[in-house]
Protein backbone atom coordinates (compact mmCIF):
# COMPACT_ATOMS: atom_id res chain seq x y z
CA UNK A 1 0.00 0.00 0.00
CA UNK A 2 2.86 2.39 0.68
CA UNK A 3 4.04 2.20 -2.95
CA UNK A 4 0.54 2.84 -4.28
CA UNK A 5 0.14 5.78 -1.90
CA UNK A 6 3.44 7.21 -3.18
CA UNK A 7 2.19 6.89 -6.76
CA UNK A 8 -1.03 8.72 -5.88
CA UNK A 9 0.80 11.54 -4.10
CA UNK A 10 3.16 12.15 -7.01
CA UNK A 11 0.60 12.14 -9.78
CA UNK A 12 -2.45 13.47 -7.96
CA UNK A 13 -4.37 10.38 -9.10
CA UNK A 14 -6.73 8.22 -7.07
CA UNK A 15 -6.53 4.43 -7.03
CA UNK A 16 -9.45 4.25 -9.41
CA UNK A 17 -7.53 6.07 -12.15
CA UNK A 18 -4.48 3.75 -12.03
CA UNK A 19 -4.66 1.03 -14.67
CA UNK A 20 -2.97 -2.39 -14.62
CA UNK A 21 -2.02 -2.20 -10.94
CA UNK A 22 0.19 -5.28 -11.03
CA UNK A 23 2.88 -3.99 -8.69
CA UNK A 24 4.04 -6.79 -6.36
CA UNK A 25 5.59 -5.99 -2.97
CA UNK A 26 9.00 -5.49 -4.57
CA UNK A 27 7.92 -6.16 -8.10
CA UNK A 28 7.05 -4.77 -11.48
CA UNK A 29 5.94 -1.30 -12.50
CA UNK A 30 2.47 0.19 -12.30
CA UNK A 31 1.24 1.90 -15.47
CA UNK A 32 -0.56 5.21 -14.92
CA UNK A 33 -2.17 7.61 -17.34
CA UNK A 34 -0.21 10.70 -16.22
CA UNK A 35 2.85 12.77 -16.95
CA UNK A 36 5.70 11.53 -14.80
CA UNK A 37 8.14 14.13 -13.47
CA UNK A 38 11.74 13.34 -14.24
CA UNK A 39 15.35 14.47 -14.23
CA UNK A 40 18.36 13.78 -16.42
CA UNK A 41 21.47 12.42 -14.68
CA UNK A 42 24.63 11.01 -16.25
CA UNK A 43 26.18 8.04 -14.46
CA UNK A 44 29.45 9.00 -12.79
CA UNK A 45 32.43 7.23 -14.37
CA UNK A 46 34.37 8.28 -11.23
CA UNK A 47 32.05 6.20 -9.08
CA UNK A 48 32.05 3.25 -11.46
CA UNK A 49 35.86 3.20 -11.37
CA UNK A 50 35.81 3.35 -7.57
CA UNK A 51 33.47 0.35 -7.44
CA UNK A 52 36.29 -1.84 -8.75
CA UNK A 53 38.37 -1.01 -5.67
CA UNK A 54 36.49 0.92 -2.97
CA UNK A 55 39.12 1.62 -0.33
CA UNK A 56 37.85 3.64 2.65
CA UNK A 57 40.59 5.85 4.15
CA UNK A 58 41.92 5.20 7.62
CA UNK A 59 40.05 8.22 8.99
CA UNK A 60 36.65 7.08 7.70
CA UNK A 61 33.76 7.35 10.16
CA UNK A 62 31.40 4.51 11.01
CA UNK A 63 27.80 5.20 9.96
CA UNK A 64 24.60 3.25 9.45
CA UNK A 65 23.13 5.37 6.68
CA UNK A 66 23.84 7.89 3.92
CA UNK A 67 21.88 10.70 2.30
CA UNK A 68 19.49 13.26 3.73
CA UNK A 69 15.74 13.76 3.77
CA UNK A 70 14.01 11.80 1.01
CA UNK A 71 17.28 10.18 -0.09
CA UNK A 72 18.25 8.87 3.39
CA UNK A 73 19.25 5.22 2.93
CA UNK A 74 20.14 2.69 5.64
CA UNK A 75 22.91 0.14 5.05
CA UNK A 76 22.73 -1.51 8.47
CA UNK A 77 22.09 -5.25 8.32
CA UNK A 78 21.58 -5.38 12.09
CA UNK A 79 21.30 -2.98 15.03
CA UNK A 80 25.05 -3.06 15.67
CA UNK A 81 26.17 -3.00 12.01
CA UNK A 82 27.86 0.12 10.63
CA UNK A 83 29.89 0.95 7.52
CA UNK A 84 32.73 3.27 6.50
CA UNK A 85 31.76 6.82 5.47
CA UNK A 86 34.11 9.53 4.20
CA UNK A 87 34.07 12.65 1.99
CA UNK A 88 35.84 13.23 -1.34
CA UNK A 89 35.78 15.82 -4.13
CA UNK A 90 34.28 13.95 -7.11
CA UNK A 91 32.28 14.56 -10.25
CA UNK A 92 29.19 12.67 -9.11
CA UNK A 93 27.09 13.28 -12.24
CA UNK A 94 29.64 13.60 -15.07
CA UNK A 95 28.93 17.29 -15.64
CA UNK A 96 32.61 18.28 -15.68
CA UNK A 97 32.70 19.80 -12.18
CA UNK A 98 33.52 18.27 -8.82
CA UNK A 99 31.29 18.30 -5.76
CA UNK A 100 31.76 17.45 -2.11
CA UNK A 101 30.53 13.86 -2.08
CA UNK A 102 29.80 11.60 0.86
CA UNK A 103 30.85 8.01 0.16
CA UNK A 104 29.74 4.99 2.16
CA UNK A 105 30.99 1.48 1.47
CA UNK A 106 28.78 -1.37 2.65
CA UNK A 107 31.49 -3.94 3.34
CA UNK A 108 29.08 -6.83 3.93
CA UNK A 109 26.98 -6.45 0.76
CA UNK A 110 29.77 -4.88 -1.33
CA UNK A 111 27.88 -1.79 -2.50
CA UNK A 112 29.34 1.73 -2.79
CA UNK A 113 26.96 4.61 -2.10
CA UNK A 114 27.52 8.28 -2.89
CA UNK A 115 25.47 11.33 -1.92
CA UNK A 116 25.75 15.01 -2.82
CA UNK A 117 23.51 18.05 -2.76
CA UNK A 118 23.56 18.90 -6.48
CA UNK A 119 21.09 20.35 -8.95
CA UNK A 120 19.76 18.07 -11.70
CA UNK A 121 18.28 19.01 -15.08
CA UNK A 122 14.53 18.45 -15.32
CA UNK A 123 13.26 16.59 -18.38
CA UNK A 124 10.61 19.31 -18.74
CA UNK A 125 13.10 22.16 -18.31
CA UNK A 126 14.52 23.90 -15.28
CA UNK A 127 16.54 22.28 -12.50
CA UNK A 128 15.81 20.42 -9.29
CA UNK A 129 17.59 21.40 -6.08
CA UNK A 130 17.31 18.20 -4.04
CA UNK A 131 19.93 15.61 -3.19
CA UNK A 132 21.33 12.92 -5.52
CA UNK A 133 22.11 9.41 -4.25
CA UNK A 134 24.03 6.77 -6.21
CA UNK A 135 24.53 3.07 -5.49
CA UNK A 136 27.19 1.13 -7.42
CA UNK A 137 27.56 -2.65 -7.09
CA UNK A 138 31.15 -3.71 -6.38
CA UNK A 139 33.21 -6.85 -6.93
CA UNK A 140 31.74 -9.78 -5.00
CA UNK A 141 28.45 -8.03 -4.18
CA UNK A 142 25.87 -10.24 -2.49
CA UNK A 143 23.18 -9.31 -5.04
CA UNK A 144 25.14 -10.92 -7.91
CA UNK A 145 24.91 -7.68 -9.92
CA UNK A 146 27.47 -6.75 -12.60
CA UNK A 147 30.32 -4.64 -11.20
CA UNK A 148 29.72 -0.99 -12.06
CA UNK A 149 25.96 -1.35 -12.46
CA UNK A 150 23.59 0.23 -9.98
CA UNK A 151 20.99 2.94 -9.55
CA UNK A 152 20.50 6.59 -8.67
CA UNK A 153 17.69 8.61 -7.14
CA UNK A 154 17.05 12.34 -7.15
CA UNK A 155 14.83 14.07 -4.58
CA UNK A 156 12.11 16.31 -5.99
CA UNK A 157 10.14 18.86 -4.01
CA UNK A 158 6.63 20.02 -4.84
CA UNK A 159 6.66 21.85 -8.17
CA UNK A 160 10.15 20.71 -9.20
CA UNK A 161 10.19 19.08 -12.64
CA UNK A 162 6.39 18.98 -12.56
CA UNK A 163 6.14 16.94 -9.34
CA UNK A 164 2.78 17.39 -7.61
CA UNK A 165 4.21 16.15 -4.33
CA UNK A 166 7.65 15.59 -2.86
CA UNK A 167 9.12 12.26 -3.92
CA UNK A 168 11.92 10.39 -5.65
CA UNK A 169 12.72 9.94 -9.33
CA UNK A 170 15.38 7.38 -10.20
CA UNK A 171 16.98 5.04 -12.68
CA UNK A 172 18.63 1.63 -12.79
CA UNK A 173 21.67 1.32 -15.07
CA UNK A 174 24.00 -1.37 -16.38
CA UNK A 175 27.78 -1.73 -16.04
CA UNK A 176 28.29 0.65 -18.99
CA UNK A 177 26.14 3.34 -17.39
CA UNK A 178 23.23 2.77 -19.80
CA UNK A 179 19.76 3.32 -18.35
CA UNK A 180 17.70 0.15 -17.94
CA UNK A 181 14.52 1.55 -16.41
CA UNK A 182 13.57 4.93 -14.96
CA UNK A 183 10.60 6.50 -13.24
CA UNK A 184 9.11 7.27 -9.86
CA UNK A 185 10.82 5.09 -7.30
CA UNK A 186 10.64 3.75 -3.76
CA UNK A 187 13.83 2.94 -1.85
CA UNK A 188 14.34 -0.72 -0.93
CA UNK A 189 17.11 -0.74 1.67
CA UNK A 190 16.48 -4.39 2.54
CA UNK A 191 17.69 -5.45 -0.92
CA UNK A 192 20.15 -2.59 -1.63
CA UNK A 193 17.92 -1.56 -4.51
CA UNK A 194 15.07 0.64 -5.69
CA UNK A 195 11.58 -0.28 -6.83
CA UNK A 196 10.28 1.44 -9.97
CA UNK A 197 6.75 2.37 -8.89
CA UNK A 198 5.76 4.00 -12.20
CA UNK A 199 8.06 3.50 -15.17
CA UNK A 200 8.98 6.37 -17.48
CA UNK A 201 8.14 5.41 -21.06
Amino acid sequence: MKIIDTVNAWTGLTKGTISAATLALLGAAVTAQAEIPGVTVKVSTNLQAKAKSPNPPANAKQKKHIGKGQTAFSTANSSDDSDSLWVEQLDINNDGSTEEVELLYDEEDKVLYAYAKVACDCVSGGRSKGGLLFAIYCQGNTRSKPVGSGWWVAALDIGECGAKSAGLYGCKFDAKGKAIESGMVVLDAEHDDIVIAIAKK
